[in-house]
Formats: structure tokens, C-alpha cells, sequence
């Protein structure tokens, strides 16, 4: 008599490691206070570059620790992370973050409720921060930070994303070994628009040195840049390269009438404008880049913490 399969759980939440064991403990810390929601499957998918990280499975007994010598960039530990899960609905957060008690729920809700082909939430930054890291969290941030409307949204962020698993197996995305989140994302819109949710909020801060900042922004503006070429016409291709001079601006434009919504934000945006302009060029040079070469860099590994 062969044996049953074993049942798939309701839930996964994949955390994805890139900054080192404290985080990742104080990232699960918060995930074990959610409430609300049918108990977890826990899966970290962390660089096994990061010290410390095996010990924690002592104290994590439940959790599912995985890594892999050539994943070490979030890209490919958030595709194995997905893939090596087993819930019906999976949500995806980074070690940077520390979920509030109902994100969870929050985000099983409105998968359930809404007619969404993903859904997302709030990302704010932990006080105390520094200019850098005011300027660091604009940059990759600012399109989630308060105050935002429950509506369909162009983008998410893996930091702070949910998916239904029979959405991401039926699409015909690469995802297992390469999560480029804009590809997928912009394949789940065929399922329903991509819903924010305003009460699943991710507390964030990664603290680190300006210049692995710019480092790391270069990079991923370039995956990003090579990344939107897949597919696209000629005719797009260059206006996609000729229209890169006009980045910085536009990317800017944007920054500045978000924080506008918010008296904080436009103080803050004053005063980290020197690392923000220098980490927008940095992004703008690596999108541009990446329209012309169609590659990748090499090591596409992030900006430690300090």
C-alpha cells in the first residue's frame, strides 16, 4: 500500500537572508508573534555566505534553513526559497524586515478577498537613521511608504509580497531559478491587478556604507535595465536606451512628490539629498547600462551591514 502524500500546508512564509544571523533572528522573532492566520510552514533561503546562519537552526527547530554555494544573490534564494515551499499561499519577506503581528493576515486576506494576481504592503524605515540610510530606504523603497491607498499598484517588493502558488506554477516565468520580480509580476497582472495593502506593514533598516550602497544600486539597476529588454520589441528596445539620459530626473520626480505626501518624508528627503542623488545616479548609470548590453554584472552580491 503505497503512502499518502503528505498534505500541503494552507501557509509558507520564505524569508530571505542577505544581511547576517542577527537579522534573520529578530525577521523569525517577529513572523512567530503573527496572528490570525493557520500556523506557517517557515522556509529561510539565506546566502551561505553569511556567518552564523547554520546555528540558528538549533534554535529555530521548526524552521526550514536552505542555501546553495552559487545562490547568493536575493534573485535566485528568492526563486529556490518559493520553490523548495509547499503552502497553497506563500508570502515573502527580507531578514532586513520585522513584520507587524498582522501582516500576515493581512496579506492571506487579501489574496483570499480580492480578485489580485499578487498582493503587497506598507515598508517603513526603523528610527534611529541615519542620512544614508534614509537615502538607502528611498531609493528602494519610497513607492510603499505611508501614506498609500488599498489599490492596484504598478509594482511590489519582494520584502513584502504574497502570492497563490497555482498563480506562480501556471505562468510560463523562469521563477524557480531566477525571481526577477518585475517579470513575474508583471506576468501575474493577467490574473488580476497587483493589490497594496495598507495594514501589512514591514518595518525595515539596513545600515550600511554609501559606498557598497552605490555599489549594490549600480547592479540592480542594471539587472533591472537588462531584465526589461526580454521580450521587447525593437521599436521599445530603443526607446528604452535612447530615453536613459532622462532617468535620474524622472527617478527623482518620483521620489519627491511621494514625500511630499508626508511632512517626515520631505524633511527627511532634504536631509539625506546628497546620498540620495549620488545612489539615483548610481541606479540610472546600471538601467542604462543594462538597455545597451542586455547583461548582468558578475557578482551580483548585496551591500553588507556595517
Amino acid at each position: 500500500m503505497e503512502a499518502a502524500a503528505p498534505t500541503k500546508p494552507p501557509l509558507s512564509i520564505v524569508l530571505i537572508g542577505i544581511s547576517g544571523a542577527p537579522q534573520i533572528a529578530r525577521a523569525l522573532d517577529a513572523l512567530a508573534r503573527q496572528v490570525g492566520v493557520p500556523e506557517p510552514e517557515l522556509v529561510v533561503a539565506f546566502d551561505p555566505r553569511l556567518p552564523g546562519v547554520e546555528a540558528l537552526a538549533a534554535r529555530y527547530p521548526k524552521v526550514r534553513f536552505i542555501s546553495h554555494p552559487d545562490e547568493t544573490t536575493p534573485i535566485k534564494m528568492v526563486g529556490r526559497g518559493i520553490a523548495e515551499s509547499r503552502g497553497e499561499v506563500v508570502l515573502l519577506t527580507e531578514d532586513q524586515g520585522v513584520a507587524d503581528p498582522g501582516w500576515a493576515h493581512a496579506l492571506w486576506s487579501a489574496l483570499e478577498r480580492e480578485p489580485c494576481g499578487a498582493a503587497g504592503g506598507i515598508i517603513e524605515l526603523m528610527r534611529p537613521a541615519t542620512p544614508t540610510d534614509w537615502a538607502f530606504y528611498f531609493v528602494d523603497f519610497y513607492r510603499y511608504a505611508r501614506p498609500v491607498k488599498v489599490a492596484a499598484t504598478g509594482t511590489l517588493s519582494v520584502c513584502n509580497a504574497g502570492y497563490r502558488r497555482a498563480d506562480l506554477d501556471a505562468l510560463d516565468v523562469d521563477w524557480r531559478h531566477m525571481f526577477v520580480d518585475a517579470l513575474v509580476h508583471d506576468a501575474l497582472k493577467a490574473k488580476g491587478p497587483l493589490h497594496l495593502v495598507d495594514t501589512a506593514r514591514v518595518s525595515v533598516l539596513r545600515h550600511v556604507r554609501l559606498r557598497d550602497a552605490l555599489r549594490e544600486r549600480y547592479v540592480f539597476g542594471r539587472v533591472f535595465g537588462s531584465n526589461r529588454l526580454q521580450g521587447a520589441p525593437l521599436k521599445s528596445r530603443w526607446t528604452l536606451r535612447l530615453g536613459a539620459p532622462l532617468l535620474p530626473a524622472m527617478i527623482l520626480r518620483r521620489m519627491v512628490t511621494k514625500a511630499l505626501e508626508s511632512e517626515e518624508h520631505r524633511r527627511e528627503l532634504t536631509r539625506s539629498a546628497g546620498p540620495l542623488a549620488l545612489l539615483v545616479l548610481a541606479w540610472a548609470a546600471g538601467e542604462t547600462l543594462g538597455y545597451w548590453t542586455g547583461t548582468h554584472p558578475e557578482d551580483l552580491s548585496v551591500a553588507q551591514e556595517i
